[in-house]
């Protein structure tokens, strides 16, 4: 059975808030950082290391007040993934 990728939801665009934009120095910094880190890897290495370090730590599960770092990681994640499906070579 084939299994597919998920790709990141858009919000909805709102008449009412400007349109994101990235700044200059900041589109440059992630343009040198995709030319010198494969992605992939970034993106499965990220999550074992995670993966190992919360198994060893906390066999139980991690704590309350880890959720939220959890979900900003999970975020990450997404846009690991969505950087992944876009990078030439893969």
């Amino acid at each position: 059975m084939a299994t597919t990728k998920s790709t990141p939801k858009q919000p909805a665009a709102s008449p009412n808030l400007p349109t994101p934009s990235i700044n200059p120095l900041h589109a440059e910094a992630l343009e040198t950082f995709l030319e010198l880190v494969p992605v992939k890897r970034l993106s499965q290495h990220t999550r074992k290391l995670l993966l190992s370090y919360l198994k060893h730590e906390m066999p139980d599960g991690p704590e309350d007040f880890l959720i939220d770092h959890i979900g900003d990681l999970e975020n990450l994640f997404d846009l690991l993934d969505a950087l992944e499906q876009n990078q030439p070579g893969l």
